[in-house]
């Protein structure tokens, strides 16, 4: 039995979309969480398997994370990801300044 969300092949594409910290840098995580992901999420529909969203703490006496946020989004193959993402990328930028000053950092794994 496969797990959910796995296609036959086994392999799957993860994005990562990473927002890196740095001077005069913001992130409004709960706009992100209430906001724009909801939004990606339902334009996406079915063809993105999984959402999932880190936000970085700053930990008492440590320097500050490196990064602000990454978040995970699972498809079946980078070409489904490209369909379904591609048509959309320049509302999801439109809407960054509500949220960060920050661009973000695209990378596309295989998982399985």
């Amino acid at each position: 039995m496969r797990p959910a969300g796995e296609r036959a092949g086994g392999v799957m594409v993860r994005v990562r979309v990473i927002y890196p910290n740095g001077e005069g840098a913001f992130f409004d995580m709960d706009y992100y969480m209430s906001h724009h992901i909801p939004i990606l999420a339902n334009k996406l529909g079915d063809v993105c398997k999984k959402i999932e969203i880190e936000g970085m703490a700053q930990m008492e006496g440590q320097p500050p994370p490196k990064l602000l946020s990454i978040t995970y989004l699972t498809f079946e193959t980078a070409e489904a990801y490209h369909a379904a993402y591609d048509p959309l990328a320049d509302a999801a930028a439109a809407n960054r300044p509500f949220f960060t000053n920050v661009a973000p950092l695209f990378e596309i794994d295989d998982i399985g």
